[in-house]
């Protein structure tokens, strides 16, 4: 699943311009959204962010951002993998 989820995601990003369009939000929330600040939103920003924002319950949530960084799908994240969530969700 994370292979075909890199290869589609791998050139998957979204400026500012379409973050405003999308979102109907400003730059201050898009710097936001752009964790590692190098003015693009890529997938794994993208998908943090709405699981973050979203409305399901605290553990749905942790779930779910689980889930997205469990690369090889064996149920645990290699501690890379925990820093990389980790940057994405706090930056």
């Amino acid at each position: 699943l994370y292979s075909v989820f890199k290869i589609i995601s791998e050139k998957f990003s979204i400026d500012l311009i379409d973050f405003k369009e999308i979102f109907k939000a400003d730059e201050v929330e898009y710097s936001f959204w752009d964790s590692d600040k190098n003015g693009l939103i890529d997938s794994f920003e993208l998908f943090t962010g709405l699981i973050l924002f979203s409305e399901a319950s605290p553990e749905d949530r942790y779930t779910e951002l689980f889930n997205i960084y469990d690369f090889n799908e064996n149920g645990g994240i290699y501690f890379n993998s925990f820093i990389f969530m980790l940057e994405n969700m706090l930056s």
